[in-house]
């Protein structure tokens, strides 16, 4: 029988992002996290379906304004962008990584909107189906996805949108 990789990472933030599991989906998801930059993903994450795969929604948090002219943006650390995904007005064309304090984010047209600093940027077209329950490794990316629960979302390490909230009527949401 071959062996089964798990690896399970405890973070003191789980258990106050995740206050309440009432429900998750049977078994779970692996995740696609193919392209990912961030070397885990957090547990209150929301997962999309983007047939056939599950993945962490595409978001970030906005390091620097900057103008709805401009290409590229500066995002903090542990961000879930890739290349190839559509935020803004544009198509994600690169990330540089190479500076120890953010990431540059280039897409492929001007970005249409302005951002400010610390402003959460989420892609809404995507099919928001639940929540991380525990951090998970990229290397073993097998996730506990919860349906129906409540979520601290002020310990949230990416925070969400309104239309995020929306699409998981059976999840409340509060700030502590």
């Amino acid at each position: 029988m071959p062996e089964i990789k798990t690896t399970d990472i405890t973070y003191p933030n789980d258990a106050i992002v995740i206050v309440k599991n009432l429900e998750g989906i049977p078994g779970g998801k692996t995740l696609n996290v193919a392209g990912l930059i961030a070397e885990e993903v957090q547990a209150g994450t929301p997962i999309v379906f983007i047939e056939p795969d599950y993945k962490p929604l595409s978001s970030g948090v906005v390091l620097t304004a900057a103008a709805s002219t401009v290409k590229e943006v500066k995002f903090y650390k542990g961000h879930y962008l890739r290349v190839g995904d559509k935020v803004l007005a544009g198509t994600i064309t690169a990330i540089n990584t190479t500076d120890d304090d953010f990431d540059s984010v280039t897409t492929n047209v001007a970005i249409g909107t302005a951002v400010v600093l610390d402003q959460a940027i989420v892609n809404d077209g995507d099919k928001v189906v639940g929540i991380v329950l525990g951090t998970k490794s990229v290397e073993d990316p097998s996730a506990g996805v919860m349906v129906r629960g409540t979520v601290n979302e002020a310990a949230m390490v990416n925070p969400i949108n309104e239309a995020v909230k929306a699409a998981l009527p059976l999840i409340r949401f509060y700030s502590e």
